[in-house]
């Protein structure tokens, strides 16, 4: 499971617990933000839980890749899709419906915020509990979704050294 922590500390035992049953590893991306990651750590290891940080960010400067929105969602779907390096590689779960990136689930925290108004579709997103199987589920997920529209790969900056954001939308748009 990778995490960036900021809801591990409080995690009840029985989190800790169900994650020791079922052998899964905590993997969380270190960001230079005010979060007790030793508390994080102590809790993994008081449950015998098997504990890492993501690209030895404990150690490293964290760096990103800050991908540019088109609010008009012009580009071509296939295209982003296949460029997307979190396609199938950042697979988010968000009140019961799994999205093949971390941005299509935050939509709504965006627009909420900026008044962007990007169009929010079912079809970016499978609901888990009316799947009629696995393999629609895997289906869903090699496939573009109706926002990669919006995701503008021809002008993305890779290796940004990671910041707190500003909160203004020209982080997230040219």
């Amino acid at each position: 499971m990778l995490s960036n922590g900021v809801l591990l500390a409080k995690q009840p035992d029985s989190f800790w617990e169900n994650c020791k049953k079922n052998d899964v590893t905590v993997e969380v991306t270190k960001y230079p933000v005010n979060i007790d990651f030793d508390a994080i750590e102590k809790a993994a290891e008081n449950h015998g839980v098997k504990f890492s940080y993501y690209q030895k960010t404990d150690k490293i400067t964290k760096w990103t890749n800050v991908l540019t929105l088109d609010l008009n969602g012009k580009q071509n779907i296939k295209e982003s899709f296949r460029l997307c390096f979190e396609a199938n590689e950042c697979i988010t779960l968000h009140n019961g419906r799994l999205y093949t990136c971390s941005r299509r689930a935050g939509v709504s925290n965006f627009n909420s915020y900026f008044k962007a108004g990007m169009e929010e579709a079912d079809a970016d997103s499978i609901d888990i509990y009316k799947a009629k199987n696995i393999d629609e589920i895997f289906d869903f997920l090699r496939k573009p979704a109706p926002f990669c529209r919006y995701c503008d790969w021809k002008n993305i900056v890779l290796y940004t050294p990671w910041h707190t954001s500003k909160k203004d939308i020209s982080e997230w748009t040219v």
